[in-house]
C-alpha cells in the first residue's frame, strides 16, 4: 500500500485469503462457519454512522491506529468474497490477483492498481468493469438495503443506505454497484441455481422466467448488503423453512435470521414478525444459523438484564430454552472429532450454562471436579472449556483452583479460556483482582486485558464494575495501548455496548468529553455513543412487544 488509507488491501487482502486457504488445504475445519459470522459482524459495524469507508483519508496518528479495525479487515475481506463469487469462476480471481502480484512485485500500491488489474483480465473474457463495480465498496462507508417487491413475474429491487440511525447522518444518497444473487422454490441449493442481477441504480426491475413461490436473495450470504423481503416475502420464506428447514442452505438460513433481526433494528419489521420467523428454528440442527440465533437472542437477554427487567428476563429464558432446550439436550461432553459439531455444541452448551439450566451445570461442575481430581488425566474438551471454566468460577473454592490452573498452564489457548471462566465470576472481590492484576501486567498479561473486561462486561455484576475501572484508569489504559489502538476499540466497546438508558448515555457522554487528549473525537467514541443511543431506542420501541409475545 502507498498510504495508510488503503490498509485494507494488506489486511482485507490477508483475512480473506486466511479463510479461503484453511478452506481449501483443511475443508474438515468447517472454516465458511466462522467467516460467515465474521461478516454477519461486520456488516452490524458498518451500519452505524459512525463507521468509516474501506479506503479512508489519513491525517493523524490516531487515525493510523483506528484504521485497524472490522472495516478494514472484515469488510475488506467480505467485499473480496463478493467480488471473486460474482466473477464467472475461482480462476478469473485468481487470474486478477496473480497479474497484480507480478506487475506491482517490491512496489506500493493503491486500491485501483488492484481493481484494474482484475479489469484487465475480465476484459479478455467480456466480462465486467472491476474498478467501476468495486469503486463504490471502497470509496463510501456503508452498504445497501436491498428491497424486494414483486408482481407476478415482475421483481423490483430498490437499493438504500443501510443507517441505523440518521442522527448527523451523511452520504444517505450513496448508491452501489451490487452483484444481487437469487435463488427460488424450484432450485435453491445448488451452485447452478444461483442467478445474477447487478443493480447499479436506484431501482431496477427484471423478468423472472417462471412463477415462483419465493425469491432468496445473497444466495449463501456473500454479498455485503442486507435484503428486506416486504411481509408477503418474508411470509412466503417462513412457510418454506416451516415446512422443510433444508429448503436452502445452512450459509442462507443464517443470513434470514441475521437480516431480520437487523431490519428489526431498523424499524423495517416488528419484533413479533422476529419470533415468527423463528419459529422454526426447533428443527435447526445446522451451526451457523443455530449460531446467529443464539447470539442475536442472547444480546436482547443482556440487555434486559442489564436493564433489570427481571420478568422478561426469566421469558426470555424460558424462550431459549424452549427452542433450543432439546438440541441443548442431544449434545454430549466427550471428545468430538468434527469442528463443525464441536462450534455448534459450544454455543449450545455456553448458552445453557450461560442461563444456568440445572442438567448443563451439573454437567460442568462434575467435569472440573473429575479433571481437577485425576490431576488433568481426565480431559476437559477443548470446545467444553469455556463453558465448563465459567460455570466452576461462580464457586469462590473453585475460583481459586481455576486461578492456580491459570498460572500452571502452558498452552495459550487454553489460558484464555480459563481466564474467561476466571472474568466470568459474580464475586466482586475477585472481579476487581482480576481487572487489577490484567493492568498491572504480572500475573496476567497486560494484552489480555481487552478480554477480561469484555468477558467481566457479559455479567451482570461486572458490567458497571467494568465501566468505573475503565474511568478510574483511563489514563493508565492509554499508556499501555496506543490511542485509538484495537485493544482501546475494544475496551470502549465492551464498556458501554450494553448500556440503554439516557443516564448512561449521558455518563459516558461526559466522561469522554471531560478528557484532555483526543480521546472523545475517536471513532469507537462515537460509536460508543451511537450503540447506546441505538440500545435505549430499540428497548423503549420494543419492550411491550416482547412483554406480549414472548
Amino acid at each position: 500500500m502507498s498510504w495508510w488509507n488503503d490498509l485494507w488491501l494488506n489486511e482485507g487482502f490477508a483475512t480473506y485469503m486466511q479463510y479461503m486457504s484453511l478452506q481449501t488445504v483443511m475443508p474438515q475445519l468447517d472454516i465458511g462457519n466462522l467467516f460467515l459470522a465474521v461478516r454477519f459482524r461486520a456488516l452490524e459495524k458498518d451500519a452505524l454512522n459512525s463507521s468509516h469507508a474501506v479506503s479512508t483519508e489519513v491525517n493523524a496518528a490516531e487515525q493510523v491506529e483506528e484504521m485497524f479495525d472490522s472495516i478494514s479487515y472484515e469488510k475488506g475481506a467480505s467485499i473480496l468474497l463478493m467480488l471473486n463469487a460474482s466473477l464467472p469462476g475461482d480462476q478469473q480471481f485468481r487470474k486478477g490477483i496473480i497479474q497484480y502480484l507480478k506487475q506491482f512485485s517490491g512496489f506500493n500500491t493503491v486500491t485501483g492498481d488492484l481493481w484494474n488489474s482484475l479489469t484487465q483480465v475480465e476484459v479478455s473474457t467480456q466480462h465486467q468493469n472491476v474498478s467501476e463495480m468495486m469503486s463504490s465498496w471502497t470509496s463510501q462507508k456503508g452498504f445497501p438495503l436491498v428491497t424486494v417487491s414483486r408482481k407476478g413475474d415482475q421483481v423490483t429491487l430498490t437499493q438504500e443506505h443501510f443507517l441505523l440511525t440518521t442522527d448527523n447522518a451523511t452520504q444517505t444518497s450513496s448508491l452501489w454497484n451490487i452483484p444481487v444473487t437469487y435463488v427460488n422454490n424450484s432450485c435453491s441449493l445448488a451452485p447452478e441455481c444461483r442467478q445474477v442481477f447487478t443493480l447499479k441504480t436506484k431501482s431496477s426491475t427484471f423478468k423472472l422466467p417462471e412463477s415462483v413461490k419465493w425469491l432468496k436473495l445473497n444466495y449463501r450470504n456473500t454479498g455485503f448488503y442486507i435484503v428486506h423481503y416486504g411481509d408477503e416475502g418474508w411470509a412466503a420464506l417462513k412457510e418454506a423453512l416451516s415446512n422443510n428447514v433444508s429448503v436452502l442452505p445452512p450459509e442462507d438460513r443464517a443470513s434470514l435470521i441475521h437480516n431480520i433481526f437487523a431490519l428489526s433494528r431498523l424499524g423495517r419489521v416488528s419484533f413479533h414478525q422476529v419470533l415468527s420467523l423463528l419459529n422454526y428454528i426447533s428443527n435447526e440442527t445446522e451451526t451457523s444459523p443455530v449460531m446467529e440465533a443464539l447470539l442475536q437472542l442472547n444480546s436482547i437477554y443482556r440487555l434486559l438484564d442489564k436493564r433489570q427487567e427481571h420478568g422478561l428476563v426469566a421469558r426470555m429464558k424460558n424462550y431459549i430454552l424452549h427452542h433450543f432446550g432439546s438440541l441443548m439436550d442431544k449434545q454430549t461432553w466427550g471428545e468430538e472429532e468434527s469442528v463443525s459439531k464441536q462450534e455448534l455444541r459450544s454455543s449450545l452448551l455456553e448458552m445453557a450454562c450461560g442461563l444456568n439450566e440445572k442438567n448443563c451445570t451439573q454437567h460442568a461442575k462434575d467435569l472440573f471436579k473429575q479433571h481437577v481430581e485425576s490431576n488433568g488425566t481426565i480431559r476437559i474438551p477443548g470446545d467444553l472449556q469455556r463453558a465448563v471454566f465459567s460455570v466452576a468460577a461462580q464457586s469462590d473454592e473453585d475460583w481459586e483452583t481455576l486461578l492456580e490452573m491459570y498460572g500452571d498452564a502452558t498452552y495459550d489457548a487454553q489460558k484464555r479460556k480459563m481466564l474467561q471462566g476466571l472474568a466470568s465470576t459474580q464475586n466482586t472481590r475477585q472481579l476487581a483482582w482480576i481487572l487489577k492484576a490484567g493492568l498491572n501486567g504480572e500475573i496476567i498479561q497486560t494484552q489480555e486485558l481487552p478480554l477480561v473486561i469484555s468477558t467481566v462486561c457479559s455479567g451482570f455484576a461486572g458490567y458497571l464494575f467494568a465501566w468505573d475501572f475503565v474511568q478510574e484508569n483511563w489514563d493508565r489504559l492509554i499508556e499501555k495501548f496506543p490511542l485509538g489502538s484495537f485493544a482501546i476499540q475494544s475496551i470502549i466497546k465492551s464498556a458501554t455496548s450494553q448500556f440503554s438508558t439516557q443516564a448512561h448515555l449521558d455518563q459516558v457522554q461526559g466522561f469522554f468529553s471531560s478528557l484532555n487528549e483526543r480521546g472523545s473525537q475517536m471513532r469507537s467514541v462515537q460509536e460508543a455513543l451511537e450503540t447506546i443511543r441505538l440500545n435505549r431506542s430499540w428497548m423503549d420501541q420494543n419492550l411491550s412487544t416482547l412483554q406480549k409475545w414472548l
